[in-house]
């Protein structure tokens, strides 16, 4: 994956000329800035101004100048990002205050050649940071409140002198302590004639920390050669080219292939299929490509996810001269944790994956109207274990099977109904509409069926009154117990439906134990059914059409049933959820469903 990355970037770096400060600095992608604010008085020194949001301005990155460090330490430069309000404070004194800590401090101020004047001007903003500290992080949380949960902020400082506002990166001294802060931390464990990790040559090196934050060497399993800091370059040497082809690639990433995943981001990460190969502008040209055909809907694109820019299918389209790799990071505070790493996908399994989508769209297209499959339909059932709950808690489970679909890894059709029903059984007792589950559920299951990823059981039928409805769903409910206990749930519903009319509830709700009936609450559930229908003088003949299928379908099934609790609860609650279209052909005329 690194060896990719590292490959991506000496192709931008190929193609684009960038200078040493265009290298480090990194784009802030949030859409607001907090500036705090410092006007020069007419002594020279300094004094704080307030604070103020502006919008982000993308030609400004050189001048806002930020670049993040390690989690736990400073910046590289006097800027921070801000998600969590909770961490305001931390954040402020850690990457902000700290900065200038440590770069006034008297082993640094000669290392990094900070004259007099310069001193004086960063001891004037230092004291007045410390000064209006518990100032900047109450208006710091007020400006944070306002804003979308969902979009962060990143705070910057701004001057104001003779009139005009300025930025760090107006300022040739922030720009050279930029480059020098990152040097001095990029190059610790710094050693002279050994082998680069990535281009094999031998080289000056230093450890590869610092550029994804899932490594680093500030933990004991990291290290190699004991404890010692000093000898940490032998686990990832990098030369100082490799270093900036590897930092471009990551920034290209994050900026052009980064995409939303139902509240998780993955990154695509190209690779020509024969490493030696290598990687040339040519391939980052049809990602540009891509990008431009999505942002001016030139063409109709499908999409599997929620992300309107998604590029997936244009990249199903190409031959298999590369491979893509999906990395699912969480990235809190700047620290970055792997959740998932798909390897090695080929167009031509992405292709497979759409053809799949298709046939299953077109397969359910008249039953569940504007209903397709994306894998929202899988995110419905794997969120929250439970709604109440603030966050998602499911995500291991969501993204394990998203690496079955990407991968070809079968799936437990167990499992599936397990969480299927955990949903609806939830949405049941809860008195809330279960149908958009059901109908998520028949599109999960038969798009994983399609990728030959499930294996339904499929049993010779004798054709019923209903062969016309049950063949839209394919092979989902072909065997005579999934029949049987579907149309059964049909009945079931329309009982519901007769007891609420005359008693304005529907008390036989309670016979259906929350869903969790057993194979013997199944078996003695018809009778029930039509005998309340019969005393509320409602069993007329398009219900009695129905029970008859359902005694025929259960009989030949016979005593042997084999089925799980979930699975048998999952097709009698498909059928009082679309109860209404076998209603269609019984009642074709819309004539009323009662006795006559």
């Amino acid at each position: 994956m690194l060896t990719a990355i590292k490959d991506i970037g000496k192709s931008v770096l190929s193609v684009k000329e960038k200078s040493e400060l265009e290298k480090l600095v990194e784009d802030i992608e949030y859409p607001n800035i907090l500036a705090i604010r410092f006007k020069k008085q007419s002594d020279g020194g300094w004094k704080y101004a307030g604070m103020k949001i502006e919008e982000r301005d993308s030609n400004k990155k050189n001048k806002y100048l930020y670049r993040r460090g390690s989690s736990s330490g400073i910046n590289y430069s006097p800027a921070a990002k801000l998600t969590d309000k909770k961490k305001i404070r931390g954040t402020i004194e850690r990457k902000i205050i700290k900065w200038f800590d440590e770069v006034l401090s008297s082993k640094n101020k000669s290392y990094y050649g900070i004259s007099d004047e310069d001193e004086n001007f960063l001891s004037s903003i230092h004291e007045e940071l410390k000064n209006n500290k518990e100032e900047i992080i109450e208006r710091t949380t007020e400006y944070r409140e306002d804003i979308p949960k969902k979009y962060g902020i990143a705070v910057i400082l701004k001057f104001e002198e003779d009139g005009e506002e300025k930025y760090p990166g107006d300022y040739e001294l922030f720009k050279e302590l930029l480059e020098k802060v990152t040097k001095s931390k990029t190059s610790k464990g710094v050693t002279e004639d050994k082998v680069c990790s990535m281009c094999g040559n031998k080289a000056t090196v230093s450890a590869g920390d610092g550029i994804y934050t899932f490594y680093t060497n500030d933990k004991p399993g990291y290290i190699t050669g004991g404890f010692s800091k000093r000898l940490a370059w032998r686990n990832f040497p990098l030369c100082s080219e490799c270093r900036d082809f590897l930092e471009e690639g990551k920034k290209y990433i994050e900026q052009n292939l980064t995409f939303n995943f139902y509240r998780l981001k993955y990154r695509l990460i190209p690779k020509k299929l024969f490493a030696f190969s290598g990687l040339d502008e040519d391939l980052l040209d049809i990602f540009e490509e891509f990008k431009k055909k999505v942002r001016l809907k030139d063409k109709t694109i499908n999409h599997i996810t929620d992300n309107e820019n998604e590029i997936l299918e244009l990249i199903a389209e190409q031959k298999d001269f590369m491979l893509i790799d999906f990395l699912f990071l969480e990235i809190s505070n700047s620290a970055e944790r792997i959740l998932l790493h798909i390897e090695d996908v080929l167009p031509s399994r992405l292709q497979k994956i759409f053809q799949a989508k298709k046939t299953v769209d077109k397969h359910f297209s008249k039953m569940f109207k504007n209903e397709k499959f994306t894998f929202g339909c899988i995110r419905r059932f794997l969120s929250k274990s439970d709604d109440l709950k603030r966050q998602n808690d499911l995500d291991k489970y969501f993204l394990d099977i998203t690496n079955s679909v990407f991968k070809g890894i079968p799936i437990s059709l167990n499992f599936l109904y397990k969480i299927i029903m955990q949903k609806i059984r939830n949405e049941f007792v809860n008195d809330k509409n279960t149908k958009y589950s059901i109908y998520n559920a028949f599109l999960m299951l038969e798009f994983l069926k399609k990728l030959s990823l499930i294996d339904m059981e499929v049993k010779d039928v004798d054709r019923g009154n209903f062969e016309e409805f049950f063949e839209r769903f394919g092979e989902s409910i072909q065997s005579p117990l999934k029949r049987g206990l579907f149309l059964l749930g049909v009945l079931t519903e329309l009982l519901l439906r007769v007891q609420y009319q005359n008693l304005g509830n529907d008390p036989f709700r309670k016979t259906l134990k929350g869903l969790k009936m057993q194979e013997k609450d199944f078996k003695g559930l018809l009778p029930k059914v039509q005998n309340k229908l019969s005393e509320y003088e409602s069993y007329d003949k398009g219900k009695q059409a129905i029970a008859k299928e359902v005694s025929k379908y259960l009989l030949a099934t016979g005593d042997d049933w084999n089925m799980s609790i979930d699975e048998m609860n999952f097709y009698f609650a498909a059928g009082m959820n679309l109860a209404d279209e076998i209603t269609k052909i019984v009642y074709p005329e819309k004539e009323e469903e009662t006795d006559e």
